[in-house]
């Protein structure tokens, strides 16, 4: 990558077109390494079986008290509807952290077409 492509890139880059912020310096683009389409470098998937692991404990740990101050306590209180909201956004971000990782396992330097 020289010089013009990199300005090139800045050009076409409408929406961050300020002084630095989100477009690196020229010189930061040209010092990264080039792309490795043919043999490109992985992460492996401890992160993402940390996140199943701990989405399933905390819904067995949910479904567990829901059932114990419904069934048992015959008690259920406004916490338990809090908690039961809270679980929307539990699960959106776990189905969009393993969508995100799993499919595309590459680094972020190879998944990018600069």
């Amino acid at each position: 990558m020289d010089m013009a492509d990199v300005e090139g890139l800045r050009r076409h880059a409408d929406l961050y077109r300020r002084g630095g912020g989100l477009v690196p310096p020229a010189e930061v683009v040209l010092s990264w390494p080039a792309p490795n389409y043919v043999n490109p470098e992985t992460h492996n998937e401890s992160a993402l079986n940390v996140v199943i692991v701990f989405f399933a404990l905390s819904i067995a740990v949910f479904v567990a008290r829901i059932w114990a101050r419904v069934k048992l306590a015959k008690n259920a209180g406004l916490d338990d509807l809090i908690m039961t909201f809270a679980m929307i956004p539990l699960l959106a971000m776990t189905v969009a952290t393993v969508l995100g990782e799993y499919p595309f396992p590459r680094s972020v330097g190879t998944s990018l077409s600069c």
